[in-house]
């Protein structure tokens, strides 16, 4: 939580900047209508989730004994997980319609389709979908 609350702090100054000189202010960057779940949410599925997801992929996260997954993809899914609830409870969820138009957007950008990447429970890290890996193969094909 200090993390969210310092790069809220930082955001928010940006913002008072933005106000200041007559710009547009840049979403989550308005003291004035936070959406701290929302960003949270969003930072951890897009650059978050695929970047641990391509390192696991990689085996280049350790895996602890007593534990079946590395504890940074443990960690990853409760936040998402808490973030996702507090989303709900603030009415904020994206349906997922939208999500779908911004993932569209998101792969005509970078050519990368993220909708085969998600957080979930497996057995092997490796078995994991890789953003990585999905762009590489759709290059090569």
């Amino acid at each position: 939580r200090q993390w969210t609350e310092r790069i809220c702090s930082e955001f928010y100054l940006q913002g008072d900047d933005e106000k200041r000189l007559g710009m547009k202010v840049t979403a989550y960057m308005d003291r004035n209508c936070p959406e701290v779940a929302k960003l949270q949410h969003s930072f951890i599925s897009h650059p978050v989730a695929p970047l641990i997801d391509t390192m696991n992929t990689a085996s280049l996260l350790p895996i602890l004994p007593g534990l079946k997954e590395p504890e940074i993809m443990i960690n990853l899914k409760h936040n998402l997980e808490k973030w996702t609830v507090k989303l709900i409870e603030e009415g904020g969820l994206v349906d997922e319609e939208k999500e779908d138009d911004e993932d569209r957007i998101s792969e005509e950008d970078t050519g990368v389709d993220v909708s085969s990447v998600r957080v979930s429970e497996t057995e092997s890290p490796t078995e994991m979908p890789s953003l990585y890996a999905n762009s590489r193969e759709e290059e090569y094909i």
